[in-house]
């Protein structure tokens, strides 16, 4: 049997210059990484913030060839302002000098959809 004492604590979101703020130090850690596992803990940090900077660095590393070593896709879903994904998404479809690779336009029609209240469909069977 064991006896401890009450906890209680608050969650508290993070303000923009705190978010900002961790969004730079995991970047740093990230282009520092030099193994897998290092890489894939990190990405799970930051892909569980939610704000625009970290939506912006998400999105930035989701289009980088040499970020995708670990295949964590940063959880782009997890945003407060899930059009500026999209926004984000679609300039980087019109850009072109990067490739309209399957795996942005999946990423990018997902997120339509889920805009427009529509449900994706399953992705089984595909990949």
């Amino acid at each position: 049997m064991l006896t401890t004492n009450e906890v209680n604590f608050e969650v508290v979101q993070m303000s923009e210059i705190e978010e900002e703020e961790e969004v730079r130090r995991l970047s740093a850690l990230l282009d520092a990484s030099r193994t897998l596992k290092d890489e894939v803990v990190i990405s799970e940090e930051l892909s569980y913030l939610s704000g625009d900077a970290s939506t912006r660095e998400k999105v930035r590393r989701f289009l980088s060839p040499e970020n995708r070593r670990s295949g964590n896709h940063f959880r782009l879903f997890i945003a407060r302002d899930r059009a500026l994904i999209v926004r984000l998404l679609e300039a980087a479809l019109r850009d072109t000098t990067r490739p309209a690779t399957s795996h942005l336009l999946h990423t990018l029609t997902r997120l339509r959809l889920m805009r427009d209240g529509v449900r994706p469909p399953s992705d089984a069977g595909l990949l």
